[in-house]
């Protein structure tokens, strides 16, 4: 990760121009993922990346 940005919710910035954004809605209670980078095989890979981190840190919670 290059860096955080916390302009409309929670953005990561990747290392490679990809990022990610995390962002409540504001009218209804969910938490709306943004994505955008340079491939569909590189949106596949994070996409994963990130359900696997939120898996662990869901079993942790629990």
């Amino acid at each position: 990760m290059q860096r955080i940005g916390y302009q409309d919710g929670l953005k990561l910035y990747l290392e490679d121009g990809s990022w990610v954004l995390f962002r409540a809605s504001g009218t209804e209670p969910l938490l709306r993922v943004y994505l955008e980078t340079h491939s569909p095989e590189q949106a596949t890979q994070i996409t994963q990346a990130l359900q696997q981190q939120l898996v662990a840190m869901q079993s942790r919670i629990v």
